[in-house]
């Protein structure tokens, strides 16, 4: 309802309900918010719909917002809010993050330095040892070469472990918890 009448959800809603749209969103619902994107003067609606371009979890369109952050033709700004999109996805990440760790030098070429610690900051939701480890080692080297870089990655990774722990400390407790509350099927996403 939004995308045609910007005063049909109130402002505080808003963005929870297109993000809940676009992740079972399709190819026209997609092709909707990017030509909108496209087309948006107003700097904060243009940043609020390219997030949206990385909250679908569709493969297909997954795949269209990633080649459009490997594209150079896409203003940094604008690849830097769909990057950072699509790295809080937890369908989209593992795509998001392979892109990211394949173009490293050429995407942080065209970010700030304070953009570039932010991107490296969002990785810690990754929660993952293999994760942190592959980080470590893809990373570390490539790192180096930004002001700040190494130690931004340090705080990324421990982060990231901390995530992990506290997730597997976690989970025991909540599987028991949800079991011993479960009332019929649980309800599919």
């Amino acid at each position: 309802a939004w995308l045609a009448d910007r005063k049909s959800v109130s402002p505080e809603t808003v963005q929870l309900a297109l993000e809940l749209a676009a992740r079972d969103g399709d190819g026209p619902l997609y092709d909707t918010v990017l030509t909108q994107a496209r087309a948006a003067q107003e700097p904060i609606e243009r940043e609020k719909l390219l997030g949206l371009l990385g909250a679908f979890e569709d493969p297909a369109l997954v795949e269209r917002t990633l080649a459009l952050v490997a594209d150079d033709a896409l203003d940094a700004r604008d690849m830097l809010e769909v990057l950072q999109a699509l790295l809080v996805n937890p369908v989209a990440r593992p795509q998001a993050w392979a892109l990211y760790r394949d173009r490293f030098e050429p995407l942080n070429a065209r970010m700030r330095t304070d953009d570039a610690m932010g991107t490296l900051r969002l990785l810690s939701s990754m929660c993952s040892e293999a994760w942190g480890q592959e980080a470590e080692a893809v990373l570390g080297p490539k790192v180096q070469r930004l002001e700040g870089g190494t130690r931004m990655l340090e705080r990324t990774l421990e982060g990231n472990r901390l995530c992990a722990r506290a997730e597997r400390q976690q989970q025991p407790g909540v599987v028991a918890f949800l079991k011993a509350h479960a009332k019929g099927t649980p309800a599919k996403r």
